[in-house]
């Protein structure tokens, strides 16, 4: 009976492995009031950036930029002209004592009817601060 325990704990251990492996380091819909919307995904910390279909199907793929010293990405989590934007990644600088953050260089927009992520300048972007308060 003990040796029947081992081979199901390994078996458990094995499968979860592989369930955990396939998992992706982040993930967010680009418009989640809508049904059906498009995705950006990265399988691991250090990319590439994926724009999917709302079907899971590749539309687009860019490599992760190299960061600046002191900055960070924000994923989906910025307001340009005062909307927040879930359709972005920016490459920005928190302050801790302060929940929006403007001090960002530069962004990435994932449009899924061009099919591609379209950077433009950091300007006019504020992205939130997830760990503002903790």
């Amino acid at each position: 009976m003990t040796i029947f325990r081992c081979v199901l704990l390994s078996l458990a251990l094995i499968s979860g492995a592989v369930v955990a492996k396939n998992q992706n380091f982040v993930g967010w819909l680009i418009y989640p009031t809508q049904a059906g919307s498009p995705s950006i995904e990265l399988p691991t910390e250090r990319g590439p950036w994926r724009l999917l279909r709302p079907d899971g199907t590749l539309l687009a793929e860019m490599a992760q930029p190299r960061l600046k010293l002191g900055y960070t990405f924000n994923f989906g989590e910025c307001r340009i002209g005062g909307v927040i934007r879930h359709d972005l990644v920016a490459m920005v600088r928190h302050v801790n004592t302060r929940e929006w953050s403007k001090e960002v260089v530069t962004a990435w927009i994932a449009d899924p009817k061009a099919g591609r992520f379209i950077s433009l300048s950091g300007r006019g972007i504020e992205c939130r601060n997830e760990g503002y308060g903790i």
